[in-house]
């Protein structure tokens, strides 16, 4: 079970987007310095997903790997094979100088990361 001062720690708190997301330190504070006595427990699921994925290296060879990506909610399920493709595709944006042609192989769910709070 994670302590909520930790879990408050470790995140940022977006308060709002308009055209760049906005985020409140001073709010980020506040939460990690209330009692955990005053938070009613609670858990994140987040389902996991391996990601088999071929690329050329920039020397011609052909390789595959294996990623792993977590979505931000179950309800993304339906979309998993959009995500992941977006997925690699950023993958290969971040990567340039040393892999093209990036495609997915395979997508597989492995399970739900649950993190319980409070």
């Amino acid at each position: 079970m994670l302590h909520p001062s930790k879990f408050f720690e470790w995140c940022a708190i977006r308060t709002g987007i308009d055209v760049f997301e906005i985020f409140d330190d001073n709010l980020k504070k506040r939460l990690m310095n209330i009692h955990p006595k005053n938070f009613i427990k609670s858990k994140l699921e987040l389902p996991v997903y391996k990601i088999s994925v071929g690329y050329e290296t920039d020397k011609g060879n052909y390789k595959e790997s294996e990623k792993y990506m977590i979505l931000n909610n179950s309800e993304e399920q339906e979309y998993d094979d959009m995500w992941a493709d977006m997925f690699a595709r950023d993958y290969e944006s971040e990567h340039k100088t040393s892999i093209k042609n990036i495609e997915v192989l395979n997508v597989e769910f492995v399970g739900d990361a649950v993190l319980q709070i409070g």
